[in-house]
């Protein structure tokens, strides 16, 4: 397990030992007289101690990047990432959701290979062909979709560190960590609209045709 206030992993009894996480700032016993004065919002402060190593990646900025609700599990698969960047390992959102997963996650650039390969597919391939290809593609999904997502992450925070090291206090850089990071509403509010879109054509082929059958105006056998 691993605290969600700064992504340390937790002890045996489940208790954060970071000295710098939240939950125990106000913990210590050191004199005042002999604690040492950190301005958390100082520049100077933590780009000597943060933005020092842009490769480098902590826990509690994977935390702000996944969003807390989630941070134990990936914070999980970012430990196998760790061990091998090419790890499978299998997810059902992005089994079942496909592109919808990845858009979530804000990954477009996937989303954008995805729909293309599958556009060309349905245009260019027999129906056959294609119906392969979507299996193959949903079943990429599933298991290299927290390898990919693993990447993502790793770039991302590596790109937005560097472009704040010079610009942005730690605070404001954790917080464009959760703005890019995290999930989007956007997707899930469009497969929402067009399952209930889906479910009306549908209801609405269906009484059609039985208004058609009723009216005589189509034959009945």
């Amino acid at each position: 397990m691993y605290c969600r206030h700064c992504g340390h992993e937790l002890d045996e009894n489940n208790k954060c030992i970071n000295p710098e996480c939240p939950s125990n700032l106000n913990k210590n016993n050191y004199d005042s007289n002999e604690e040492p004065n950190i301005n958390r919002n100082s520049n100077d402060y933590f780009n000597n101690n943060f933005f020092n190593n842009n490769n480098e990646i902590t826990p509690s900025e994977l935390v702000a990047f996944f969003g807390e609700k989630k941070a134990d599990y990936y914070l999980e698969k970012w430990d196998a990432y760790q061990e091998n960047h090419n790890f499978i390992s299998w997810n059902w959102c992005s089994f079942l959701c496909g592109f919808y997963w990845f858009w979530y996650r804000k990954m477009y650039s996937i989303v954008a290979i995805i729909l293309t390969v599958e556009i060309l597919g349905s245009s260019l391939l027999n129906r056959g062909v294609t119906s392969i290809l979507s299996l193959g593609i949903t079943i990429g999904c599933g298991l290299f979709g927290n390898q990919l997502y693993m990447k993502h992450t790793d770039k991302k925070i590596k790109s937005i560190k560097s472009l704040s090291s010079r610009n942005l206090d730690y605070e404001s850089m954790m917080r464009k960590l959760r703005v890019n990071g995290g999930t989007s509403i956007i997707p899930v509010i469009i497969a929402v609209i067009m399952a209930i879109l889906l479910t009306l054509m549908t209801v609405f082929v269906f009484l059609f045709g039985v208004s058609l059958a009723n009216s005589g105006t189509i034959p009945i056998y």
